[in-house]
């Protein structure tokens, strides 16, 4: 059953971004905004906890510590997009833009922006979406410049590997790949296109949950989605995958729309692709396990938690879309975007906040406003 958090932690959170004013201000041809658009689609907002749980990073040039004390391991002026902090801790990988516009570069760099080392040096391409595997020893991203494909590397930068190649060459991906717990797949969506001769009517394509091995051998189809041809009223969408801790499970979101109307279903499946279980019936856009495997942390409109078997689906933040357990599982990390003063026409402000699992205990950490201005929050 689906319930609502508290109102009073609704009230909270909206009476904390009421009363914060005065922000501190800080250090702040066509293929190029291609190559900028083609960025975006994978770049992640999600909230990146180190290890220990001592910070989150909002981005690769904003970390700050999350206990609420306003200090700041890092902020500089923008360097990049989709953060992923190293296992150990000790690192950040992301995607930077070239100087000129014209290419997207994957980098490493100490967290306090220290070390800068450019594990990819291309002229023209759009390198994005980097994630260490569990060991730290390799990075995962996409190449999403002409064909979309996965690639990792040592996290030195050597060894490139393709490891989409024995996957429909036409295929596009739609999520970040994500490691399972022992390093040795990757999971991923991609759109399939069916040809005329297979449905017996137009052209369609196809939602399909891929595993593969970390060196690209033993594709296995886990999920395959309904055929929908391009000139229907139905469409589809899914979240990306997300691994149970133990490595036998992953869960993920399916979608379809037809006539303003939405079908949705939270599912989880075996790592071989057996026992696919519908266990409840929402939309989510992020999905991620607990640290014991217990509950499901989903993000869409709001901010859930359901249990694994899909049962107590509860509301618990607002805002949405992104979100994130602690590393021991008793925080979970959110970032949104607010309209503070309820200016029209300004971008909206931006607000890290952590909260209890429950929803409770609602800490404001950081807002960020239009022009890059920044206020530390400790409340």
């Amino acid at each position: 059953m689906r319930s609502v958090k508290p109102l009073f932690a609704l009230g909270v959170l909206l009476a904390i971004l009421a009363s914060s004013t005065g922000f501190i201000c800080t250090e702040d041809s066509r293929h190029s905004e291609q190559i900028y658009w083609q960025a975006q689609r994978y770049d992640r907002f999600t909230p990146q906890w180190t290890p220990d749980g001592e910070y989150i990073a909002l981005s690769p040039s904003a970390i700050i510590r999350s206990d609420g004390s306003g200090e700041w391991l890092r902020y500089t002026d923008r360097v990049g997009g989709a953060p992923d902090i190293s296992p150990d801790g000790s690192r950040i990988v992301y995607n930077a833009p070239s100087e000129d516009g014209t290419a997207y570069n994957i980098v490493t760099s100490a967290l306090d922006g220290s070390d800068r080392r450019m594990l990819t040096d291309y002229s023209r391409s759009v390198s994005v979406s980097p994630v260490w595997s569990p060991s730290g020893d390799h990075i995962a991203f996409i190449d999403a410049w002409g064909k979309e494909r996965i690639y990792t590397m040592n996290s030195d930068g050597s060894e490139l590997r393709e490891v989409t190649g024995e996957i429909p060459p036409d295929s596009r991906l739609t999520a970040v790949p994500v490691w399972s717990p022992d390093g040795e797949n990757l999971a991923f969506f991609a759109v399939e296109d069916v040809p005329a001769s297979e449905e017996g009517v137009r052209p369609s394509t196809r939602a399909v949950l891929y595993s593969v091995r970390a060196d690209g051998t033993v594709p296995r189809r886990l999920f395959v989605g309904d055929s929908i041809n391009s000139t229907s009223t139905v469409s589809w969408g899914t979240s990306g995958p997300a691994w149970s801790p133990d490595g036998k499970t992953l869960t993920f979101a399916y979608y379809v729309y037809q006539d303003n109307a939405e079908s949705s279903s939270l599912y989880t499946v075996r790592d071989d692709g057996s026992d696919l279980i519908e266990i409840a019936q929402y939309a989510f856009g992020i999905l991620e396990w607990s640290p014991d495997g217990t509950r499901i942390l989903g993000t869409g409109a709001a901010v859930y938690v359901v249990n694994s078997d899909g049962s107590d689906l509860r509301e618990i933040g607002i805002g949405g879309y992104y979100a994130s357990w602690s590393p021991d599982g008793s925080r979970i990390a959110s970032r949104i975007t607010y309209d503070i003063d309820g200016s029209p026409g300004k971008p909206k402000d931006i607000v890290l906040y952590t909260m209890a699992p429950d929803g409770t205990d609602i800490r404001v950490l950081v807002i960020v406003g239009e022009d890059n201005r920044l206020q530390a929050v400790s409340r």
